[in-house]
């Protein structure tokens, strides 16, 4: 089991403190955990004068709308120019609750953009690729 230090949560606050355009992402299929977190940080991040944008592979799915009543914060990607510009525009994407990119189902994005990447998640193996990477195995979630 492994625990994320003090270094790693000082370097995931410091690029949302640099940033000002965020887009936050999870796994394909997201569980409440993924939108929560997503959700809930997105809410957090808007509460500090910054954009954010919660961008998924998948519909929020019927159990879970309760967290995006409006239906308005989770945006599903489908690819368009204005989608694909959120990305190129972004300072920072934030990715929740998965650690591999693939399961995202948003790598082509991703790749394309210049945003610093941030991994914040709870599961084993992550890969070892973004500029930030908090991996909290001991924890039972990641909101």
């Amino acid at each position: 089991m492994k625990r994320s230090g003090l270094a790693e949560w000082q370097g995931v606050a410091d690029t949302i403190r640099s940033g000002k355009r965020f887009i936050l992402i999870t796994h394909e299929r997201p569980d409440g955990d993924a939108l929560g977190s997503c959700i809930g940080l997105s809410h957090c991040l808007e509460a500090m004068g910054k954009t954010a944008h919660v961008v998924s592979t998948s519909a929020v799915p019927r159990q879970y709308r309760f967290l995006d009543p409006t239906g308005k914060r989770v945006t599903v990607y489908d690819g368009s120019a204005e989608q694909q510009q959120l990305f190129a525009d972004a300072d920072v994407i934030l990715q929740l609750d998965t650690n591999r990119l693939a399961r995202t189902g948003l790598a082509e994005p991703v790749a394309a953009s210049s945003a610093k990447r941030v991994v914040i998640d709870h599961h084993t193996e992550p890969e070892l690729t973004p500029d930030v990477l908090v991996d909290e195995t001991e924890a039972s979630s990641t909101g």
